[in-house]
């Protein structure tokens, strides 16, 4: 049988990448190191008991003229002896402290700031000067405390608004994020981008339903903003509601016919559907479009190795590597092709031909590895892959692919050992420890196995497949089996559409003695996965229990002829219900 390869995971979640999003742009107003300094208002002065008078009031008036002509020296010098004539001026502090902060005396000029705010404690410029020089000086934590009160002060202020928000988010305080946000907008109802902004925090703490209800009120009151189509896109994605998503995919290529990356997530929604006639539209009208663009010839090509249709792929990357004989990427899709043809030597010599520079020589290197270890050509493999270890050992798969070739060519030890090397060096990588769990599992060390899947779900408690591993093995142990349910549930609720994760979920059922719901979620496990020889022997085995011979050797057979590493348990079970 072929050796077993991980296929990466792809689920679109808003988690993290929302928070990037957010946080870049609330900080996009930040430029010395991170913060862009609020420049003192040279027209505007604080309600305080005094303001700077005689002297004072002449030098603080040259102070400004030389100030706005970009003269600091100058400026610094009469704020100086102003400050001499009237020391308890607010104003007056807080202005030598944006004048040291340009000249780069940080220190100094937190002392002037926080002499402003003795004076006045309800300066709300002190406050947010002193959060800005915190910022500087990168203490996020005093940052906040300062931009707090200042909001706390004046909420109307966008700037401070954006500014909090962003370091709470990055922070991951999404709760006190939200609450800043709801100031705002009781403020400032009219303020369409907190509105925004309160959704994408809403994303970020999974209450999507809450997200979609801003969103869509957004869309329906005409609000240009053009992210929000999208995220309400990464909505429906992520919770498998793909015709709405596909609806609305095609009011946005209405508007936008030429998105090329619109386009693609359509193809995908409708290959996800099983869509054929909507899939064969978009493959004429790519063909049309490709004689008049390289993108949607590229495009054509991804559909046609997505749909399996690899002799197309491979004329069309054929095609565009003539064009352009430097295009890796086209390289690497054609041996893709060739691989996916079962053109073995020529996707061989693909991948082999990339140069060391190149940016995907080390993707080229582990395809070519998994090619030669699908003939059983370990040697060749494990020589191919730690020949360039030295390019390759920082890289995650190195490790990854080296487990699966060690563990084929000299058992699971082996195996082991190079997760191990590998968490040394990387750290604890979620999908190495993955790996290292799953090696256990093989050495039947089940219990030492959920204590990694334990430790990733420390570091991760929305990893879909520690969740669906701890939940599948207590349904297979026949224990714990409540908890199982609801550790498949949130799997499967992570990764919607998951033959293995739905498959778990009728094999707990079957395990609680629920036959009707066992058997609907098998069948469906087995119409996505029909090559898989486990879900094939969990619908021997619910057939057995219903008493339907025919069926249940049916898909035992089926188990035995896929490859089954419980070929003596199969054989076992076929005698048994022959037997009856």
């Amino acid at each position: 049988m072929s050796a077993n390869y991980p296929k990466r995971q792809h689920t679109l979640r808003p988690k993290g990448i929302l928070a990037f999003l957010i946080v870049t742009v609330a900080l996009s107003v930040l430029p010395i190191g991170c913060a862009e300094m609020a420049k003192v208002n040279v027209q505007e002065r604080p309600k305080q008991k005094k303001e700077p008078v005689g002297d004072a009031y002449a030098h603080t008036i040259t102070a400004q003229m030389a100030y706005l002509k970009g003269d600091i020296d100058t400026a610094k010098a009469h704020i100086y002896q102003a400050l001499i004539k009237d020391p308890d001026s607010a104003y007056l502090n807080l202005f030598m402290s944006s004048l040291l902060k340009e000249k780069g005396d940080i220190e100094e000029a937190l002392l002037y700031a926080r002499r402003a705010l003795e004076i006045n404690n309800e300066y709300t410029d002190a406050y947010v000067q002193i959060a800005d020089l915190y910022m500087v000086k990168q203490d996020y934590e005093k940052a906040n405390e300062y931009y707090q009160k200042a909001f706390n002060l004046n909420p109307a202020n966008e700037r401070v608004a954006s500014i909090l928000l962003g370091l709470l988010m990055k922070q991951d305080r999404p709760e006190e994020a939200l609450g800043i946000l709801d100031k705002l907008i009781e403020k400032r109802p009219d303020l369409s981008l907190a509105r925004y902004y309160r959704a994408k925090v809403l994303m970020d703490m999974d209450r999507l339903e809450e997200a979609e209800e801003t969103l869509l009120d957004l869309i329906n009151s005409d609000v240009n903003l053009p992210n929000i189509y999208l995220d309400l896109l990464n909505i429906y994605e992520y919770k498998g509601r793909y015709q709405e998503a596909k609806d609305l995919l095609i009011q946005m290529l209405e508007t936008n016919p030429n998105d090329v990356r619109l386009r693609e997530r359509y193809i995908n929604i409708c290959i996800r559907l099983k869509d054929e006639k909507a899939i064969e539209e978009q493959i004429n009208y790519l063909k049309a479009q490709a004689k008049l663009s390289p993108s949607y010839k590229r495009l054509l090509g991804s559909l046609f190795l997505q749909t399996k249709r690899f002799k197309e792929a491979i004329e069309v990357f054929d095609d565009l590597l003539n064009e352009d004989p430097s295009d890796d990427r086209i390289r690497y899709l054609l041996g893709i092709g060739y691989e996916g043809a079962n053109m073995r030597d020529k996707a061989l010599d693909i991948f082999l031909s990339f140069v060391e520079d190149s940016e995907l020589y080390p993707s080229s290197i582990y395809e070519a590895c998994k090619l030669l270890a699908n003939e059983k050509r370990y040697d060749e493999a494990l020589d191919l892959l730690f020949g360039n270890e030295d390019k390759l050992k920082n890289d995650l798969q190195f490790y990854v692919i080296g487990s699966f070739l060690l563990e084929n060519k000299e058992g699971f030890d082996s195996a082991k050992n190079i997760l191990l090397k590998g968490l040394e060096l990387l750290g604890e990588n979620e999908e190495l420890l993955y790996r290292l769990g799953i090696i256990y599992d093989k050495k039947n060390q089940k219990s030492k196995a959920i204590e990694i899947m334990n430790k990733i779900l420390q570091k991760n408690k929305a990893h879909a497949d520690a969740l669906n591993y701890i939940g599948y093995t207590y349904a297979d142990e026949g224990k714990n089996l409540n908890e199982a349910l609801q550790l498949i549930k949130k799997a499967l609720k992570l990764k919607p559409g998951s033959g293995y994760i739905i498959d778990s979920l009728g094999w707990v059922y079957f395990r609680l003695g629920d036959m009707e719901k066992a058997k609907k979620y098998l069948l469906q496990a087995a119409e996505l996965e029909p090559n898989d020889p486990t879900i094939q022997e969990h619908l021997g085995e619910l057939y057995e229990r219903l008493g339907d011979k025919r069926r249940a050797l049916r898909h035992y057979q089926r188990s035995l002829n896929l490859g089954t590493p419980e070929r003596s348990k199969i054989l076992r079970a076929i005698q048994r219900v022959k037997g009856r």
